[in-house]
């Protein structure tokens, strides 16, 4: 088990600095693009509001689709937190 553990954190460390790379190379390709003296036509502006709340519309569905497991495992915690047993018929 405890070598699961210590693969698990080197794995995590080896994705840490990867993403770190990409996000460094990322930020440099555009720091140092030029300028594009492109048009934007006012469809682009319709189309990232239609991006915005369709990202937001995902998230209502995924936080409704999720609603139970996570108002069980802060019931969880908030129970153990106050020491509370996990069954109430249990006796300590």
């Amino acid at each position: 088990m405890t070598s699961n553990v210590v693969y698990s954190v080197a794995y995590m460390r080896g994705f840490g600095r990867a993403f770190t790379f990409v996000l460094a190379f990322l930020a440099a390709f555009l720091l140092m693009s030029r300028n594009a003296s492109a048009y934007v036509d006012p469809g682009t502006g319709s189309y990232v509001l239609q991006m915005i709340v369709a990202g937001i519309a995902a998230a209502g569905f995924t936080l409704r689709l999720f609603w139970g497991r996570l108002k069980l495992l802060f019931k969880k915690s908030a129970s153990k937190a106050s020491g509370e047993s996990e069954s109430p018929g249990e006796i300590d």
